[in-house]
């Protein structure tokens, strides 16, 4: 099950995507025409090592797992945007250019009780790709 969270900033607009849905809004321009979100961030959440033993001959690759993302301005209290990846771990946030802190946590059945937190910067007309990994703690 993918769900997702939008909240609108007062200073334009944020939407995200998961599993293939795009939820957006998006607050008018001063010319009263609304303008589509160009930048943001993207990524996938992973936690590895997933095998006990690894070798050059076997690698084991990190395991895309769901968590809740939540995006914050630098120097406000309030998310701008939140949204739970799907299955497959990835995530994509629409923001306004300018300073944030990702926090990422572990969500469902998983033992890992982990926060990743971020710091991200978003520039006009580019998405800033991300990969949070997460330690399975698996030595």
């Amino acid at each position: 099950m993918v769900a997702v969270l939008v909240l609108a900033t007062a200073c334009g607009t944020a939407s995200s995507t998961t599993g293939g849905t795009t939820s957006e809004t998006s607050n008018p321009t001063s010319s009263g025409t609304s303008k589509a979100m160009s930048s943001g961030v993207k990524g996938v959440t992973t936690a590895g090592p997933a095998c006990p033993a690894q070798a050059a001959e076997n690698p084991c690759l990190d395991r895309a797992v769901p968590a809740s993302i939540t995006i914050t301005r630098v120097g406000s209290s309030e998310p701008t945007a939140s949204v739970v990846t799907g299955r497959d771990g990835r995530f994509r946030l629409d923001l306004t250019p300018g300073r944030y802190v990702l926090t990422a946590r572990l969500v469902g059945s998983s033992p890992l009780a982990m926060v990743q937190r971020r710091d991200v910067t978003v520039t006009a007309d580019s998405y800033r790709a991300m990969e949070i990994r997460f330690d399975s703690g698996i030595r």
